[in-house]
């Protein structure tokens, strides 16, 4: 009789251990949901900032080659400011985090579920490389950018925290072809990294998209 009453005292703490741990999973994965779809929704930010930075970059290229390029002083210091401006993406991970620190993948009982995050964290560390690149790439830009432009002109098209388009057609600082040939090479090599940035981007929304999408067919969730 004492041994049954152990065992099933054993059993009913087993049991108990079980609900808790299937209630801290389901909290998980709530959690989980909610920060992949915040990452879809910054994810498709910072792709806009990055298109508009490749069209930006296109459009400084095109005009600082054209021969008569002193028509369009204006707008090559536009483009010229507006480049040097950049926006990172940073995935929402508070979950992964509790789940990583504290062993928590464990209590995620779908294989496929867990290796979807892993790959979906693998993604994100080649952003992270490719915008800590970009960061390093724009400081390079900016270094030639000070010999080029005139600050005088950059101080006025400050508009609280909008960037406007300067009036007339200012003068640059230097008319050095070899400097602006230099510019343009950083612009080229931030245009590049930025086209593989874009890739990455993409790949981590789908990503999140379809593991939106297991977690639910999984844990047949209807939202």
């Amino acid at each position: 009789m004492l041994f049954l009453a152990v065992f099933c005292g054993f059993l009913a703490e087993n049991l108990r251990e079980h609900r808790i741990e299937k209630d801290r999973e389901k909290q998980y994965i709530q959690s989980l949901m909610n920060d992949l779809k915040t990452d879809v929704i910054n994810i498709e930010t910072v792709q806009k900032q990055n298109l508009l930075a490749k069209n930006v970059g296109d459009s400084l290229f095109m005009l600082l080659t054209s021969p008569d390029y002193k028509k369009y002083l204006a707008s090559i210091y536009y483009y010229g400011r507006v480049f040097s401006i950049r926006e990172f993406f940073n995935m929402t991970d508070g979950t992964l985090k509790q789940l990583n620190n504290a062993g928590g993948l464990r209590l995620i009982h779908y294989e496929d579920v867990v290796d979807s995050l892993q790959s979906y964290q693998y993604i994100y560390f080649e952003i992270m490389k490719a915008q800590e690149l970009k960061e390093l790439q724009l400081i390079g830009y900016r270094d030639v950018m000070c010999k080029v432009f005139d600050i005088r002109v950059f101080e006025a098209m400050v508009n609280g925290i909008q960037i406007i388009r300067p009036s007339g057609n200012p003068e640059l600082f230097s008319q050095d072809k070899e400097l602006f040939n230099e510019l343009l090479m950083k612009v080229h090599f931030v245009k590049r990294n930025n086209a593989l940035l874009l890739n990455w981007l993409d790949e981590m929304k789908q990503k999140s998209i379809n593991l939106q999408a297991l977690i639910k067919k999984e844990y047949h969730l209807n939202k």
